[in-house]
């Protein structure tokens, strides 16, 4: 993928399990970075904000759940934000953050909460193909190009059977522009 072309912009992330510990992602990611810079000279760096797991009893990964983050999706949030601050302080070449994780959160405010495949398809965090999916493109496009997503119509054709609630895509949009907005901290989603 380096040698293919040149990129506008390359975004970094790493496993959400892996926020607990920043200084784990400190010793990969300036190798990752170097390297792909060799091959990037003038690609905009991003860090994309990863997201914290729903807390369930079910999960799969619920010992390491426990461990980590006492089993809260808000100690993982924090721990999200504090490991996406010191990526960004340590790496200038980093010029912003898609505050993605920022985004879900906010959508966990609203009605629709924080249970069933809404946003993420599994427990440990996968987005889901449509509502996911639809929130990490709104925000990476947001942060990108600034669009106005309150007024984004597009619905992708096949997952429309999802969208059909005009509640839940004012939601997404508003936690996308919550998060733009306040990419450090939770901001209530005004779909109640």
């Amino acid at each position: 993928a380096l040698r293919m072309t040149q990129w506008d912009y390359i975004t970094f992330n790493v496993p959400n399990m892996e926020m607990a510990t920043p200084d784990k992602i400190e010793a990969r990611l300036t190798e990752v970075m170097k390297h792909v810079r060799s091959f990037q000279p003038n690609a905009h760096f991003l860090w994309n904000m990863t997201w914290a797991w729903q807390e369930n009893e079910d999960n799969e990964h619920r010992g390491t759940f426990l461990q980590l983050f006492e089993g809260s999706q808000m100690k993982m949030f924090e721990a999200i934000i504090n490991a996406t601050k010191i990526a960004m302080k340590n790496h200038p070449d980093l010029e912003f953050v898609i505050p993605l994780g920022t985004a879900v959160q906010n959508f966990r405010t609203s009605k629709f909460g924080d249970e069933g495949p809404w946003i993420l398809r599994d427990d440990i965090g996968h987005l889901s193909y449509d509502l996911g999916y639809y929130l990490g493109a709104l925000m990476a496009a947001k942060c990108i190009s600034d669009l106005d997503v309150s007024t984004l119509e597009f619905i992708p054709p096949d997952y429309a059977k999802s969208f059909e609630d005009p509640a839940l895509v004012e939601g997404l949009k508003a936690a996308v522009q919550g998060a733009f907005d306040n990419p450090w901290q939770v901001t209530e989603n005004p779909y109640k």
